[in-house]
This record gives C-alpha cells, sequence and structure tokens, in this order.
C-alpha cells in the first residue's frame, strides 16, 4: 500500500492541510512544525482514533470537527480512507477513485491482522527504546514474528504455553516436585521393600491362609445378615404400604369417569368470554354517550360563513402569498423608486435644470461652428492687438483688466455652485467680462491709428454676433447656466444620461403603481366577507397582514371541525364494532353453556366443583398405582391383615440379633490373627508389595503416556505456528544480517540468536548489545525493522514510518541509512520526518515537504 495523498480537515495544530506522497517522501520541519501529529493523523485515519474527541490529544482548539483523509493505492486500485471524529474510533468512510463508497470491510482486508501496536513495532522507527533492544532475544523476535498474519494467534501461543507448562508439572529431567519425578523415586523405594519381605514369607502364607478361613466364615454370615435385613426391609415396606393398598381397593370401587367441559382450561375460557361480555356492554355505553356528546357540538359562525362561500374563499386564499410577494416587490421598488429619484435630481442639477434639452444634430454642428470662429477671431483679434502695440506705445488703463477679473472669478465661484446661484453668478461673471472688453476696446480704438480702426471693428462687430446667436441657442435649450465650453462635451453626455435615468424612474413608479393597483383590487375582492370588513380602511400590506391571520384562524376552525367529523365517525364505527364483538361474544358464551348442558355461569361453577373432586380421586388413585407396584401388590395380597405383618417381623428380627453375635465373634478371631499377620510381615507382605508395585508401574505408565501427548502436542503446535508465519523467522534473520552490513559499511557481517542478541565483526569478534555505542545499537534496530518489515511486504505492503531516526548517526552511517532507504523505497514506500538540515541536504532523491 502506498499514501498517495493525505488531506487533513483539522487535527491539533494541522489545518486544511493537503500533501502529495512520493516512494521515498521527505518531511522536513522544525520543532514543533507538526511532524509528530502527522504521524498520529496517519495511523488515527487507518486505525481509528485511540480516545474520544473531548480528550484527544490533538482535538483542535478551536472546537472545530477532527478528522481527515487518506488517498492510498494498492497495486490494483486506489482507495479514499476518510475519518472523522465519532463512536467506535470514528466515522469511518470509503470510496474507490471515482467516489463510489465502498464498505469498511475493505479497510479491514488491506489492513489485515496489522493493527496499530504492531504497526508501531514493524513499521515505525523512531528514538528506539536501548533496553527493549538488550532485551530482545530469539525467541521473543519470532513470537513478535508469529503474531502477524496467523489467525487467533494468542489462542495458539496462550495453548501452547499451557501444554509446556502441563508438560513441565509431570516431568522434567532435573527435577524433584513434578509428579512423575515422585513416582519414579517411589518406585525405587518398593523396589528395596519386596526384596526384604521375600525373607519373611512362609510365616506370612500360613497367617493368611487361617485369614482366608475366617474371612470366609464371616462373608458367609454377613451374606444371611444381609439377606435377613432385606427381608426386614421388604417386610417395613409392605407395613407401611398397608394404608395405602386399602384406600387404592376403596377407590377402584367407585365411578371416576372424566366429564368432558369442566377443566381449569374450561373455566378460563368461560371467565374469558363472560369477562369480554361485561367489557364490551361498557364499552358500548361508554360509545353511545360519546357518540352523542360529538353530536351535539356547534359549529362556529365563522366555519358556516366558510362553507357557504367555500370556493371563493379557497380561491382568494391561494393568492395571498403571491399577493403578499407583489406587495414585499412593491415595498422594495419603492426603496428602489426613491434613491433613483435622488439620483435624477442630482443630474438634472449637473445639466442646469430639469428643462434643459439636448442640441439637435443641426444646431450641434451650428454650435461648434460658432465656437471654431469664435476662437479663429479671438486669434486674429489678439494678432491685430499686438501689432497695434508695436507701432504706437499704449497708455493702458487698469479698470478693464479690474472689470474682465472680477468676471473670472464670478464664473469660477459659479462652476463650484449649483442651482440658481451658478445662474446667478454666470450672468454677473459674462457682464463684467463683456464691460470690461468693450472699455479696452474703447481704449485701444482710441489708441489706434485711422488706417487700423475699421478691421478691429468688423472683427469685434462678428465676434458679438457669434455670443448673440449662441445665447439664443442656449435660451431655446434652457442651458444658460452652464459654461458654453461644455456645451459640446459633458453636458450632451449628462443630458443623455439624465434622460436614461428619468425613463428608469418613470419605469419604477409605473411598476409601483401596477402592483399597487393589483393588491388593492385584490383586497377589494374581499369585501363580500363580514369577518374581514375593516381591511378597505388599512394600507394594502396591513391588509394583506389581517386577511392572513383570519385566513389563519379560520384553517385552525376548520382543522377542528376537521377533527369534529372524523372524530363523529370514529365513534360511529367503534360503537359498529363493539356492537358486533358483543352480539358475537354473547353468542359464544350461550353456545357454550348450551354444549356443557348448563344454564348459567353457576350451573357451570357446581359440575365444574364436582369434577374437581373426581380429578383428585383419579389423581389419587394414580399416584397410588404408581406407588403401589405390581410385586408390592403381590406381597401385600399374601396378608390377610394387618397382625400377620406384625408377627412376620418379630420372627425376621429374632433371626437377625442371633446373626449379629455370631459375626461378632469370628470378627474378634480375624482380628487376632490380622495383628499376628501385621507383626511378620511389618512394611507389608510380599504379594502386597508386588501388587503396589504393579499399581505404581501402571500409574507411571500413564503418566510418561501423558508427558508424550503433551510433548507431541506442543510440537505439533510448532509446527503449525512455523507453517503459518510462512518460515518468516530465517527470512528476517537474513534480511537483518544483509541491512545491518549495509548500514555499517560491511563491519558486522552476522547477527546471532543466543539467550540475548550478539553481533559477529568481520574478524570473528563477538559483541553483545551492552557493548556497542548507541549508533551502532539503532542501526541494529532499524535493521531489525526493516527486515520485519520487508518480510511482511508480499502480504502486508505498509508505508514505512521513520521519524527522526538517524539523529546520533555519523555522516558515514547516515550515508549507508539513507542509501539503504533509496534501495528499499523501490517495493516499500517509506515516509522520512526529520528536522535535521543534514538529512534534508543529503537525500536528494526524496520529494521534499517542509511543515511551517
Amino acid at each position: 500500500m502506498k499514501i498517495e495523498a493525505v488531506e487533513v480537515y483539522h487535527y491539533g495544530k494541522l489545518h486544511q492541510l493537503h500533501l502529495q506522497f512520493d516512494e521515498l517522501q521527505l518531511i522536513y520541519g522544525n520543532n514543533e512544525a507538526g511532524k509528530t501529529t502527522l504521524i498520529n493523523f496517519i495511523l488515527d485515519i487507518l486505525f481509528g482514533f485511540e480516545h474520544r474527541s473531548q480528550t484527544h490529544p490533538y482535538a483542535p482548539k478551536d472546537n472545530s470537527k477532527m478528522g481527515g483523509k487518506l488517498t492510498v493505492s494498492t497495486g490494483t486500485d486506489q482507495l479514499v480512507i476518510e475519518r472523522v471524529e465519532g463512536k467506535n474510533g470514528g466515522e469511518l468512510s470509503l470510496f474507490d477513485a471515482v467516489g463510489n463508497p465502498l464498505p469498511p470491510t475493505r479497510l479491514q482486508q488491506l489492513l489485515g491482522p496489522i493493527n496499530r501496536d504492531v504497526y508501531y513495532k514493524l513499521f515505525y522507527f523512531g528514538a528506539p527504546s536501548l533496553s527493549e533492544i538488550a532485551k530482545l532475544t530469539s525467541e521473543e523476535l519470532e513470537d513478535r514474528i508469529r503474531r502477524v498474519g496467523v489467525v487467533g494467534i494468542n489462542q495458539w501461543l496462550n495453548l501452547e504455553k499451557e501444554i509446556k507448562t502441563q508438560a513441565g508439572d509431570l516431568y522434567k529431567p532435573t527435577g524433584k516436585n513434578p509428579e512423575l519425578n515422585q513416582k519414579l523415586k517411589e518406585y525405587d523405594r518398593l523396589q528395596t521393600k519386596v526384596a526384604d519381605a521375600q525373607q519373611q514369607y512362609p510365616e506370612y502364607v500360613k497367617l493368611t491362609q487361617e485369614l482366608g478361613e475366617l474371612q470366609t466364615q464371616i462373608q458367609q454370615l454377613q451374606q444371611q445378615e444381609q439377606t435377613t435385613q432385606q427381608q426386614l426391609q421388604e417386610l417395613y415396606r409392605d407395613k407401611q404400604s398397608w394404608s395405602d393398598y386399602q384406600q387404592f381397593q376403596q377407590l377402584q370401587q367407585l365411578d371416576l369417569t372424566a366429564k368432558a367441559g369442566f377443566t381449569s382450561a374450561d373455566l378460563d375460557q368461560l371467565q374469558s368470554i363472560e369477562t369480554k361480555v361485561n367489557y364490551l356492554n361498557k364499552d358500548v355505553k361508554a360509545a353511545q354517550e360519546q357518540l352523542k356528546a360529538d353530536q351535539h357540538q356547534s359549529v362556529p359562525a365563522d366555519y358556516q360563513f366558510y362553507l357557504q362561500h367555500q370556493h371563493q374563499i379557497d380561491e382568494l386564499g391561494e393568492q395571498l402569498p403571491n399577493y403578499q410577494e407583489q406587495w414585499r416587490q412593491v415595498q422594495s421598488l419603492q426603496t428602489q423608486l426613491a434613491t433613483e429619484t435622488g439620483r435624477l435630481r442630482d443630474d438634472e442639477a449637473e445639466t442646469g435644470g430639469a428643462n434643459a434639452q439636448p442640441f439637435s444634430a443641426s444646431d450641434q454642428a451650428r454650435v461648434q461652428e460658432l465656437m471654431q470662429q469664435r476662437a479663429t477671431l479671438q486669434t486674429q483679434q489678439q494678432t491685430e492687438s499686438a501689432q497695434s502695440t508695436r507701432t504706437t506705445p499704449v497708455t493702458s488703463n487698469k479698470v478693464p483688466y479690474g472689470l474682465m477679473g472680477m468676471g473670472v472669478l464670478l464664473l469660477g465661484l459659479g462652476l463650484l455652485s449649483a442651482g440658481l446661484v451658478q445662474i446667478v453668478l454666470a450672468v454677473l461673471g459674462i457682464g463684467l467680462l463683456v464691460a470690461g472688453g468693450y472699455q479696452k476696446y474703447q481704449q485701444t480704438k482710441e489708441q489706434q491709428p485711422e488706417s487700423q480702426r475699421p478691421a478691429t471693428e468688423q472683427l469685434h462687430d462678428q465676434l458679438h454676433q457669434i455670443d448673440q446667436e449662441l445665447t439664443q441657442l442656449g435660451d431655446q435649450y434652457h442651458i444658460t447656466a452652464v459654461p458654453q465650453q461644455q456645451w459640446l462635451t459633458t453636458l450632451q453626455t449628462g443630458l443623455k444620461q439624465r434622460e436614461q435615468q428619468r425613463a428608469r424612474v418613470q419605469a419604477l413608479q409605473t411598476q409601483v403603481d401596477q402592483l399597487q393597483q393589483q393588491v388593492t383590487a385584490y383586497v377589494q375582492a374581499w369585501a363580500f366577507c363580514p369577518f374581514v370588513d375593516q381591511v378597505v380602511n388599512q394600507t394594502p400590506g396591513e391588509a394583506l397582514q389581517t386577511l392572513q391571520k383570519w385566513l389563519a384562524t379560520l384553517k385552525d376552525e376548520r382543522q377542528q371541525q376537521a377533527q369534529v367529523s372524523q372524530r363523529l365517525q370514529d365513534d360511529e364505527r367503534q360503537l359498529d364494532s363493539r356492537t358486533t364483538e358483543l352480539h358475537e361474544a354473547q353468542h359464544q358464551l350461550q353456545a357454550a353453556f348450551k354444549q356443557r348442558q348448563v344454564s348459567n355461569m353457576d350451573q357451570f361453577h357446581d359440575e365444574l366443583e364436582a369434577e374437581r373432586k373426581r380429578e383428585q380421586a383419579r389423581s389419587q388413585r394414580e399416584q397410588l398405582q404408581q406407588k403401589l407396584t405390581p410385586e408390592l401388590k403381590e406381597h401385600l395380597q399374601a396378608f390377610g391383615s394387618e397382625a400377620e405383618l406384625q408377627a412376620q417381623e418379630t420372627h425376621l428380627t429374632t433371626k437377625d440379633q442371633e446373626l449379629k453375635q455370631q459375626l461378632s465373634g469370628l470378627v474378634e478371631s480375624r482380628t487376632k490373627k490380622q495383628t499376628q499377620l501385621q507383626q511378620v510381615s511389618q512394611d507389608g507382605t510380599l504379594a502386597e508389595l508386588r501388587q503396589e508395585q504393579a499399581n505404581l508401574e501402571t500409574e507411571i505408565n500413564d503418566l510418561t503416556g501423558q508427558w508424550l501427548v503433551l510433548q507431541l502436542s506442543y510440537q505439533w503446535i510448532e509446527r503449525v505456528l512455523n507453517e503459518a508465519s510462512h518460515g518468516r523467522f530465517p527470512k528476517v534473520q537474513k534480511l537483518a544480517q544483509q541491512y545491518f552490513a549495509i548500514l555499517t559499511d560491511q563491519h558486522y557481517r552476522q547477527i546471532r540468536y543466543q539467550k540475548k542478541l550478539e553481533v559477529v565483526t568481520n574478524d570473528g569478534q563477538r559483541f553483545n548489545l551492552g557493548e556497542l555505542s548507541r549508533g551502532t545499537m539503532q542501526q541494529l534496530y532499524l535493521a531489525l525493522i526493516l527486515a520485519l518489515t520487508v518480510s511482511f511486504s508480499d502480504e502486508f505492503p505498509l508505508p514505512i514510518i521513520i521519524d527522526d531516526g538517524f539523529t546520533e548517526f555519523d555522516k558515514t552511517r547516515t550515508e549507508h541509512a539513507l542509501a539503504l532507504l533509496q534501495e528499499l523505497a523501490a517495493t516499500t514506500q517509506i515516509i522520512y520526518l526529520t528536522a535535521d538540515d543534514r538529512i534534508a541536504s543529503e537525500l536528494t532523491t526524496a520529494k521534499l515537504l517542509k511543515l511551517e
């Protein structure tokens, strides 16, 4: 499996983070940049959140929802794994490459037996636990390998341990406490006793024979006493059963035939039917009263009016939401109309007033022509004035210039003003300009030579005519308040914009008027309704609200009336149903009485009581029948009375006492012989010792067989686990030696597994882990981790995560480690996280991602 992309929604300090991963992925970041957070995020998405969202160490501080997704490729397809906070490790969602949902079992198929703990042991390499490495034995390593990929491995290992413990409890080659060891020691002791007993055997045989004869006599008397005791017990039984026998004989004379239909079940059936009849009678009466009460409910006046005008009210009511929406449009349009009207007033002020008009095409051409002519004439006038000045010195007067200066100032102030003030300032400014120009003209005329006066006056007349014509055109189009230099530029554009704005205002006003008329017409259509006559005097908006409230009230009344109508129907159906059930129950009860030939429940109870007494008698007879076996009845039939039983008991009691006296004398003789025999045998007779020896041999054979079965079972489980782990242990050992040699530049050639791990150098020197440097120990741990991971990659190809694993490597060791990672990345994805600039610069073949 290869992780192609990581997308973090919210996780710890990581928010909205998206990363693309390569086969050999280097992730660089300073301390606190989020590298450990990213590792935990990947494991939480794969295996589920370890903690609840309230206690999770990476729960976002801003209370946003924790989660994200991984995009992984499996070699044959692509899978998107998404997990967000929730119960049972979070809410898991799986999708294929095109977004189709997949079942959660697909992730379990991909991970197989790998869980978070196994992943840390096999696929993660961080700062290693040196004490754990120093204690790592071959058995622990092999156990770790077995725990991956074997179904039910914990049960197998527990069973194997239990079998090994049981076998040790039976036998150990050097043990003392195991049971088989103790039995073998006891067997040696018995062999010594058998040898001693063989020397006293003749006297032992004689006493044994005498004891045997006494034992035979005792057994015969015991048999006779046992027979007598048995006869007495049988007699006691017969005596105790005599009253039962007599009662049985009496019951046999009675007629106890059962009468059908009078059992407890029949009573329950009739009582159930009777209870049902009573219950249904009450239900019928209650249903009749409820129906009567519902039928007398009054109908409100509003609902009566609605029924008379239902079609008209429903039709108008359906239109109400549309007209409410129209009224909201009217309010919105009125707001828009006020805004547009304000803009129109601004446009009118900027274009000289509401009456200003744009030029026609011909007049616009004429104005342009006049302004060009005026500019040409003014240029000629200035030229001639300059020539006259060079010819004759002129003594100028400052008054004309003062007047013209004030005129220019007033025109400037007019341009900055608006409305009537602008017009007044413009007229005054033009007047001052004309007065100053005229005085200047008179002075010039007086100073000019006679030969030049006619040409100057002609220019002045032409300019005056042009100004008069422009003034007439300004009056015609009501634009005299606007400076003439703006007539052909900003004024025309402003007039067109004003006209467009005026059209928009008129269009909005028309739309508002139309909508208001429609709403008003709709409100007036309700005039027929006496309950809403006040709407005529309200505004359209208030009228619509009044209608809406009235229709809501009417709707409630309609619902209430519909409920009343439905309740009446339900009452009628309930009454019909209960009446039918009552008739059926009554008919069923009468049929049951008729079947049993009774008229009512009292007669049924009488017959039931009689049947119960017969049942008790039958039950008693059956019990006596079972108690009095055929053999017992045969014994009792042999006695004519209870007195005969008593006489037989006395005879057997006397006989039993006599047998006990004889037996007591024989037992006393046997005791004396046994004491003599015990003195001779001391530690036991030869036969007993041999029997005990034989018994012990049997026990030893049984225990040996059990021990062999346990040993074979243990060996069988070993073979099963070796087969289940596919021989991974040798493969891991071979790969670990290969990787360790690469990491140490071929300095170490072998990893040996004795009671603890040890390594062998090229020259044959052996070192245990406690003698290795910290860096070499980390290299060994890395070799073991990579060997474990690669050995499982054929079945569980998961990425390897290395978190700053080379911090204590020197430059040479680091280069060897990076070279090994590059080699392994061809088949297994490796994700290396570091804060070391040296690693980031040397691992140039890996894709680099930086965490800030």
